[in-house]
């Protein structure tokens, strides 16, 4: 319900649901998806209502219910949102990367590959798959390096 709030324009209702879900998730749901899908929705949220830190501890809760579960999928989810919170501030874009590239092989090894390019998405600076893309026109079947102004 918060999702669909803050997906039509109504940030503070589904912040204010979102904010419940969050409480809600943290002491009385004991199924760990249940629990992982409300703190990162919760956070999500938060992330758009430039609530970093509160972000931040909902996908840091989120990580660890989804490691305790053996979840997978449940651990890049968190990863990723941890990648674009630690992207926003600069100090923490080494840290951004590192978990970026943990969701990005997390995904990977799921198959995921549509979800496994969007963590890059929000860092800063040249992303490694552009770089190592081939030249537009080239025909070699290899990987070359862009240069700037070519």
């Amino acid at each position: 319900m918060g999702t669909a709030h803050a997906e039509s324009g109504r940030r503070g209702e589904a912040l204010l649901r979102l904010t419940m879900a969050e409480q809600v998730a943290t002491t009385s749901i004991d199924n760990p998806y249940e629990k992982l899908r409300a703190l990162i929705g919760a956070a999500e949220v938060q992330r758009e209502s430039g609530r970093l830190e509160l972000a931040s501890r909902g996908y840091e809760q989120a990580l660890g219910v989804a490691r305790n579960a053996e979840y997978p999928l449940g651990i890049a989810h968190a990863l990723a949102g941890l990648a674009g919170i630690a992207a926003l501030r600069p100090g923490d874009i080494q840290q951004a990367h590192g978990y970026a590239e943990e969701a990005v092989t997390l995904y990977r090894s799921l198959g995921a590959d549509t979800e496994a390019a969007k963590p890059r998405e929000s860092l800063p600076g040249p992303r490694v798959d552009r770089l190592l893309s081939p030249p537009p026109g080239s025909r070699s079947g290899g990987h070359h390096i862009q240069r700037k102004g070519r």
